[in-house]
């Protein structure tokens, strides 16, 4: 929602958990947290939509958030500590991962040293996500593959059409529901699969277009130099457990290292492990 942007939260004295353990632990360790709004919220709503779960604009403005805030903290003469801490729980860990991918893959990016990357109910192989989605019955959150779709019709797939992908009235309504200014968009969307979703998208014939763009944002395994941790509730039906866990042990097998931890819970309850978890690991870093 428009309100919800962190910027927007922190203006407004009405900060949410999140923000409130980022900002405990900035206090504890001295640490300069960094929560950017996400392209579409706070000052730039209305200027662009949402680049959901798609790479490159994610990265390219987290990475110009992150140049800005690191400005401002040399003008203030702030201390430098080395390395970043990288982390975040669903959409947050896909922006993270790909963030941390970038940084440890990219020349340009050479003095982005990450000491810790920490994520939870990850988003990773999205070809996979979609192929769970077009397996089941019915999803817990059904709007977040239409706003998938939405987000990469409106920045770099335009070509798309949602009604190639989308049954009515949510073809036509996704973009109404879904403009950050609807608090009813949850139930705005049929949690049943085969009603929401067209049959062309459900039997995945003709779905060449989609697929490849799902390919190409979904996260790549890469040899890692930082710490890799990942955590995943078992019962997880909104970014399936399966298609995180699959990630890992491909990353294992092309070289790289990550400690994945199966936890309790579904995609929202899972979310109190991945607190716990990341809160005792903030403690070693130390």
């Amino acid at each position: 929602m428009k309100h919800e942007a962190p910027t927007l939260r922190v203006a407004g004295d009405y900060p949410d958990p999140h923000i409130l353990f980022w900002l405990i632990e900035a206090f504890n360790h001295g640490y300069a947290v960094m929560i950017p709004d996400y392209p579409g919220f706070g000052d730039s709503f209305g200027q662009c939509y949402i680049p959901y779960v798609e790479k490159d604009p994610m990265v390219r403005t987290t990475i110009e958030y992150i140049e800005a805030a690191q400005a401002v903290l040399s003008k203030e003469k702030y201390e430098k500590k080395s390395g970043f801490i990288i982390s975040g729980y669903s959409l947050g860990a896909y922006v993270s991962l790909q963030l941390a991918r970038a940084f440890e893959t990219n020349d340009l990016y050479s003095e982005m040293q990450v000491e810790l990357l920490f994520t939870g109910g990850s988003p990773c192989d999205l070809l996979r996500e979609a192929d769970l989605i077009r397996a089941s019955e019915h999803m817990p959150q059904p709007y977040l593959f239409p706003l998938a779709l939405l987000g990469y019709q409106k920045n770099g797939y335009r070509q798309l059409a949602m009604r190639d992908y989308l049954k009515e009235p949510y073809a036509s309504g996704a973009g109404v529901y879904l403009d950050g200014q609807h608090d009813d968009f949850g139930s705005y969307f049929t949690n049943k699969t085969p009603d929401l979703f067209t049959g062309s998208f459900l039997k995945n014939e003709g779905q060449e277009q989609i697929n490849k763009i799902l390919e190409d944002n979904s996260v790549k395994p890469w040899l890692n130099n930082c710490r890799f941790i990942m955590t995943h509730g078992e019962n997880d039906e909104t970014v399936y457990y399966e298609q995180a866990r699959n990630f890992a042990s491909e990353h294992e097998k092309n070289g790289g290292s990550v400690s994945f931890y199966k936890t309790p819970g579904t995609h929202t309850s899972a979310a109190l492990w991945f607190f716990l978890n990341l809160y005792t690991e903030l403690k070693k870093v130390d």
